[in-house]
Parts: C-alpha cells; structure tokens; sequence
C-alpha cells in the first residue's frame, strides 16, 4: 500500500515544487548563459548545492562528483552532456523563459533541462528533510563520439567496489499526451565506412561499357543490404535478438497510437510503410536498424568514378554485437561477389538493458508512477544509444533512461522548449526515489510498501 510518508511527502513537495518551476529561467540562466563557460558555471552551482569533484577521475569531457548521505547507499546520476563542454555555450534567445505552460530555451529539451530538474530535486528533498538518504553519484559526459573509449579513464580510476544501488541516465521523453516515460535500456551502434575504387583515375563516360563505375558497384553493394520491406538482408542479422518476449510486446500495446505526432514531428505526411500503433512501436523500440548515412562519388560529373565512399550506421538491440554485426556484413558482401568493397570499423557501442524482472527496478516504477496523474510508460529500449554498457557493468546495478523531451518539443530549433508540468514531474521522481531509498521505506525483506493495486491513475502500463 502507499504509505503515509509518502502521502506526507507528495503533500509537503507540491508548494515547494510550484517556487521551484518558479526558478527555472534564473537557474537556466545562471549555468548556461552564453557569456560564461558552462562547465565552469554548472561546476560552481554543483558545488554550492554540496557536491565534491571527484578530480582523480574527472577529465577533459568527463565531470564526476559525489554528495555524501547518511547510508552506504548510492544513487548514480549520468548525464550524457556534450553541449556543457563546448568551448562556446548555448547563445541565449531574445526572449528566453515561460509562456503559457512551456518554458523556452536553447537545449533545454535534452540534457540541459534533465541536469537543472534532478539538481532541483535533490535540493528540494534537502530542503524539507535535511541529510540525503544515499550517496549522490554524478558523472557528467562531454564526449560526441560514438564509442565508449572516453570512459577507460574513469574506469580504470574508478576499480572494483565503485558499484551503486541503482542508475538514472538522461535521454528518454515524456509522451504527446504528458505521460511520463522511461526506458529499460539502450540500443547499441556501430558504424562503417564503404569504400569502392575501380580505375586510378576518372575514365571518359564512353567507356562505361568496359570500365567498371565504382558509384555502380557501391551503390549495388548498398541495395543488398535491405529490402523494399525495410528487412536486413545480412545472414543471422535477427537471429540473436533478446528483447521479443510476451512481456516487451505488452509494454509495447500499451502505448498509444502517436504515429501522427511523430509524423509532424519529423515533417513527414506519414511514417515510414505507413506504420501506425504496435507495429510502430515494435519497429521503433525493439527492431536494429540499417541506415545509409551518406554516400559520395568522387567525380566530375564527365567521366566514369573511380572512387566511391558511404557510411553506415547500426543501431543494435539486446543479443546483438557490433564486431559480429560488422563480420556479417563482410561476409554478406563477400557472398555478393562484392569483396573487393574496403569495409573499415568507426565505432561500435554495445546495448545495455535492466530486465524488467529485476525486483529493485519494479519497486522504482512504482514508486516514480507516483509522480504524475497520468501512467507512467514502460519502453523496453530508448530508440537511441548511449555509451554507457562499460559503466552499467562496473556499477553492477539495474538502471533505466528519463528525460524531457517530447515530440513536441523543437529540440535544436529558435522554438526548442519544455513543458512545465514534465520538469515539474521529473524533480518529484527523483524526490520520490529518494525516499525510497530511506531506511524505513524498505521493509526488512527489501520490498516497499507500495503495490500496483494502490496506484490507480498513477499507475504503470
């Protein structure tokens, strides 16, 4: 049953959280103002609210600090934040702050706006209970790549008893019709160039008939890989997928048909093969994917190309790895008579994911449900990727992804915004999720004393 600490808790944060939303364009302001460096800025504020660098395992794109509590708990905070390590910030717009119930501000949709909300939530949790009930763990991640290479260092600083009770990560979204959502795990990446060369130099088109065209031979290799169905044609491409089980597929019926919303979003008159509902969903959450990401002949446009590049990208599910990925198209290639294509590694991140079964994680849902009148949503996997499997396992904890975007929301558009009843939401999860953590919020079996029959509209789907 829900207990009446948290009935007292919901009760005591809701005028709290009204002066906090309050507070957001001074806060946004004050860290990622155009005319400072934000690093510095978000460093300074961090500190200020308690927090401790952790320099040892800080470096030039990683910031890692850590609040004390009163138990060996630990609750690890990542934040995948390339924007906070430009040498030159967000520029601000010439109107910045609330209208209506949105919140306008360059990169405030993604990590920007994640960061300001769990900082305001555990200052607010401070506020009305003093000492925190966990170790606050925070690893902020400035690196674009697409490989997970960057972590070694805080790795290997880090060892063996550097593990944490559970992991939030930045970069999931709320839903069109404000439900919150969060993701069980995320998709893996690899990414390969495709390099085709015939003749050493361009060839007069008279010759075509003779001279092989390597723009032809490339873009023949590209066709292959798919079909008109959107199926990957690589031998055992599916064969190793993990996540299709009956409780992933009812997560995925669960949702709502957004298939229009999307669609807007993306400036398209409808999704690709017209998906709609589950399918959409399925394609979305559980399927890898096969993109051409570009493609380029080296050539005048006079004569036949001796040269010709593309790039690919991956992104992979649970059961699949880049490098058998990467030998699969190699040998799919190979089988095609097209061997002589150079195929060449560009990055490559495994897939993490929490089984839904793990029992601290069904305790969290419960009680993150509690933070909104609308049900919270399960996605079995985020649609992106973060490099975070390395850290996962050092941390040997279960985790999920949340975040403030929306399909709504303008991410990198003069109009990008949040609302503010999903910032509000978010700073009471994670207020929630401290409680949790007090002692006397876990019984002595380790369950909590919310059930899903006491969750009603709040509840999980």
């Amino acid at each position: 049953m829900v207990s009446s600490q948290q009935i007292r808790l919901l009760e005591l944060m809701r005028p709290t959280l009204s002066f906090v939303v309050k507070t957001l364009d001074q806060e946004y302001r004050r860290v990622y103002s155009a005319s400072q460096d934000s690093k510095k800025s978000l460093l300074a504020r961090l500190q200020e609210s308690g927090f401790a660098l952790q320099a040892d395992r800080s470096t030039d794109s990683l910031l890692y600090l850590e609040l004390p509590g009163k138990s060996d708990r630990s609750l690890f905070l990542y934040s995948h934040h390339p924007a906070l390590f430009q040498a030159d910030g967000p520029a601000l717009m010439a109107v910045s702050g609330s209208v209506g119930e949105r919140f306008y501000a360059p990169g405030i949709a993604g990590a920007m706006g994640t960061t300001l909300a769990w900082l305001m939530g555990i200052e607010a949790f401070r506020q009305q209970f003093g000492t925190l009930p966990v170790t606050i763990k925070w690893l902020f991640d400035g690196d674009s790549s697409t490989d997970s290479t960057h972590l070694e260092a805080f790795l290997a600083q880090s060892g063996q008893g550097s593990g944490a009770d559970f992991c939030l990560c930045s970069g999931e979204s709320f839903a069109v019709d404000g439900s919150p959502r969060i993701a069980l795990g995320v998709k893996g990446r690899l990414g390969v160039s495709l390099k085709a060369r015939s003749a050493i130099r361009e060839i007069e088109l008279q010759h075509g008939t003779i001279v092989p065209n390597a723009l032809w031979r490339l873009t023949w290799a590209l066709a292959s890989l798919k079909d008109q169905q959107e199926e990957v044609q690589l031998a055992g491409f599916y064969d190793t997928l993990l996540l299709s089980g009956e409780t992933e597929l009812e997560m995925l019926y669960e949702l709502a048909d957004d298939a229009d919303a999307q669609a807007e979003h993306f400036g398209l008159n409808e999704l690709l093969l017209g998906l709609r509902g589950f399918q959409q969903h399925y394609a979305q959450y559980l399927l890898p994917t096969c993109t051409v990401a570009s493609l380029e002949g080296i050539a005048s446009g006079d004569g036949i190309p001796a040269y010709a590049e593309a790039t690919l990208d991956f992104h992979l599910v649970p059961g699949q790895q880049p490098e058998l990925v990467f030998q699969q198209l190699r040998q799919h290639l190979l089988e095609r008579g097209l061997g002589e294509i150079e195929v060449n590694w560009l990055y490559g991140l495994s897939p993490a994911y929490t089984p839904v079964d793990t029992p601290l994680l069904q305790r969290i849902v419960y009680v993150l449900a509690l933070a909104s009148l609308k049900k919270l949503q399960l996605l079995p996997l985020s649609s992106g990727s973060l490099p975070i499997k390395p850290l996962i396992d050092l941390l040997d904890c279960p985790f999920v992804c949340m975040g403030m975007d929306y399909p709504g929301s303008q991410r990198g558009t003069a109009l990008e915004h949040l609302r503010l009843q999903d910032f509000e939401t978010t700073i009471l999860q994670l207020v929630l999720l401290l409680d949790m953590f007090e002692e006397d919020s876990i019984g002595p079996d380790g369950t909590h004393s919310i059930e899903r029959s006491d969750l009603g509209d709040s509840g999980v789907s």
